[in-house]
């Protein structure tokens, strides 16, 4: 069972038993991937389930931080 199938089907149900081989793998970067999702189990399952995301937000977020550094360094020092 793969992560990316999870994903593309938006089933949150079939996570627990990907997580469940995961954890049996004995791959550390997978057992710790599967462990940082369960932190969050709840956020993950939305996040599978809904076709909303904040990528966009963030995005607009980020560009305006950048926006605002490069107009904070091209104000000349005050005297």
């Amino acid at each position: 069972m793969q992560f990316r199938g999870i994903l593309r089907a938006k089933e949150p149900n079939r996570l627990d038993g990907w997580m469940n081989e995961a954890h049996r793998s004995g791959l550390y970067g997978l057992r710790r991937f599967a462990l940082t999702l369960q932190n969050d189990i709840a956020a993950v399952r939305n996040a599978i389930r809904e076709r909303w995301s904040n990528g966009q937000v963030e995005g607009q977020i980020n560009r305006l931080k950048t926006l605002g550094h490069r107009l904070i360094m091209t104000q000349p020092d005050a005297d």
